[in-house]
């Protein structure tokens, strides 16, 4: 979720597909932020459990936009 604090309140929710479980966030700023992008000039990566295949995917999330679609999705070998 993001939180705006300019109007107090929740501005952005990512919500997963049935039977997906997202693990801790973590905010990964940009390579390259420019003086005017503001403070979500980044991604958001998780670990995603997926118990309808029993598979693990590391995700980035577009943290601008919070976007459903990752930018990435990665296949994990093991279960995280």
């Amino acid at each position: 979720a993001k939180w705006d604090f300019e109007i107090g309140g929740l501005a952005e929710t990512i919500h997963f597909p049935e039977g997906v479980v997202g693990g801790e966030p973590i905010f990964v700023p940009s390579a390259t932020p420019q003086p005017c992008d503001g403070d979500d000039a980044g991604y958001i990566g998780m670990f995603l459990w997926d118990s309808r295949n029993c598979e693990s995917t590391f995700v980035l999330y577009d943290a601008r936009t919070m976007a459903a679609e990752p930018v990435v999705e990665m296949h994990v070998p093991r279960r995280v």
